[in-house]
């Protein structure tokens, strides 16, 4: 289950002539901001015919830390307009899981608004490479539905050869020890006994394999190939990510914001 945030985002507005004097004059506003509220908190720092500038000197507000890189003292009002809009409008879709995780995956602002909106993303419960590698062979129709090559890359040798090494030691009358028996070597370590018995007896041989899969490691190399995002939520999908989405939602945010001040 996933849980939606509210954004907000502010900025500290700043009479730019008299910090230069040495007084900081400013005053937070929100955004998106109308033509008419950023006149009047202009004219409230005393923005005039002889101080004409400003800028910010802080932000504040909820939003996540990739946005803050995109604020800087001098971002012009329409760029944080369209900002605060796109956020507004993930937060109203209930997308902020996946617009978040699709910035932790380094996507671009926009397009991580458009394609969480779009939820070309999907969840996957849990939160480590066992789950992942455990999902996806699930989906895949079963550990039955692995290729041999698989199973034989990411077999836990080490798991087989501790437990062929346990079963000898249910039997008092064994002559000799696991490691002598498989390795000739009463000191051989459990990775050795286990290769030792494929190498003598085959994959074939090996009862329950699943039991001896190396899922964690397997699980890495499936997110290594993919695009994976480790979220509170669990493990997010972002395969389906369409880079292409971003120009058209920058352009329908502008739209979205010429309307809002034709209606006031």
């Amino acid at each position: 289950m996933t849980i939606t945030k509210t954004y907000e985002l502010t900025g500290y507005i700043t009479n730019l002539g008299k910090y230069v004097e040495g007084y900081l004059i400013g005053k937070y506003i929100s955004f998106p901001i109308t033509k008419a509220e950023l006149a009047t908190a202009l004219e409230e720092i005393g923005i005039n015919d002889t101080y004409e500038e400003w800028f910010f000197t802080d932000y504040d507000g909820e939003y996540p830390t990739q946005v803050y890189d995109m604020l800087g003292e001098y971002t012009s009002i329409k760029e944080l307009n369209k900002i605060a809009l796109a956020l507004e409008r993930v937060s109203d879709e209930g997308a902020t899981d996946l617009f978040e995780a699709f910035l932790d995956n380094g996507k671009d602002f926009y397009s991580a608004c458009a394609n969480a909106i779009e939820g070309n993303g999907w969840f996957i419960s849990g939160d480590d490479y066992t789950d992942l590698a455990t999902f996806i062979i699930d989906a895949c129709g079963g550990f039955a539905e692995l290729s041999q090559d698989t199973i034989e890359e990411y077999l836990d040798v080490e798991a087989l050869g501790r437990d062929i090494r346990l079963e000898y030691c249910y039997y008092d009358d064994m002559p000799e020890t696991a490691g002598e028996y498989w390795c000739g070597d009463e000191n051989a370590t459990d990775e050795e006994i286990g290769q030792a018995y494929i190498d003598e007896c085959g994959y074939g041989a090996i009862n329950n394999k699943d039991n001896y899969f190396d899922y964690a490691r397997y699980g890495e190399a499936i997110y290594d190939e993919g695009e994976f995002v480790f979220t509170e939520n669990g493990i997010v999908d972002c395969g389906d990510f369409d880079d292409s989405l971003g120009e058209d939602f920058k352009e329908e945010l502008e739209e979205t914001y010429n309307e809002r001040e034709e209606e006031r």
